[in-house]
Order: C-alpha cells, then structure tokens, then sequence
C-alpha cells in the first residue's frame, strides 16, 4: 500500500474516532457491543493505535519520528487490554481509587506523548524540504 494510502486512511480512521469524542456524542459513546464493551471506549483505542500510526505514514521508517511510533503502537495496543485487567470489567469501571488513578495517569501521559509526537510530526512535514 503507498504512503499516501495509508495515511490517509489512518487520518480518517483518526478523525472518525476523535470527533465523538470529542464532541461528546452520548449516544454513540454509551453503545454497548457485545461483551459489554461501550463504543467510546474501543473508538479511543482505535483513535490511540491510529495516532499512533501516524507518525509511519507520513514519513519513512529511517526518520526519528516515524521511530517514536513503536514504542507508541505498543503502548497504545496495550491501554484497553491493561484498563480491562486493571478494572476486572469491559466498562473499565474501576472498585479501587490507586488502579483507577494509575490508569488515567497511563491514559493522560500517552495522549499528552501522542499529541506531542503528531505536533512534531506536522512540523517536520509543514519543513521538509521538497
């Protein structure tokens, strides 16, 4: 698949889970799939592995910041598998206030990293030479 491609099926992958989000669509968000998982919570999943895949797309794999993307993907893989396991539920309902401050710490600093990664990542395309 070319570059182009993949990032622009990765950007709109990206927009199409943040702007929910980011809007607070209720009914979208609270949709329960099976297993009891609510739509919100798997759309920012996708939203934090597509961030995450971002940084590849746009540049080739020799570039620091497409490398910065590993680390990333992994870390962004692991968020809804680690919030179930810590919480016990799907719902990511937490009983305990220490996992409940612990996984919103991860969720805060992985998306303050991945913002900071596709900033840079903007910048270094907005400059590169051409």
């Amino acid at each position: 698949m070319q570059r182009t491609t993949r990032f622009t099926i990765t950007t709109l992958l990206l927009l199409a889970t943040t702007l929910p989000l980011l809007l607070r669509w209720e009914p979208v968000l609270l949709f329960e799939l099976p297993l009891g998982l609510p739509l919100g919570t798997l759309m920012a999943a996708v939203a934090f592995v597509s961030a995450a895949l971002l940084p590849g797309c746009v540049f080739e794999y020799k570039a620091m910041t497409a490398w910065l993307g590993y680390p990333l993907l992994a870390a962004a893989l692991v968020w809804l598998p680690i919030g179930i396991w810590l919480s016990g539920n799907p719902r990511l309902a937490f009983s305990g206030e220490s996992q409940a401050d612990g996984f919103w710490l991860y969720t805060m600093v992985l998306a303050a990293v991945l913002i900071g990664v596709l900033c840079w990542t903007v910048i270094r395309w907005a400059f590169r030479p051409r």
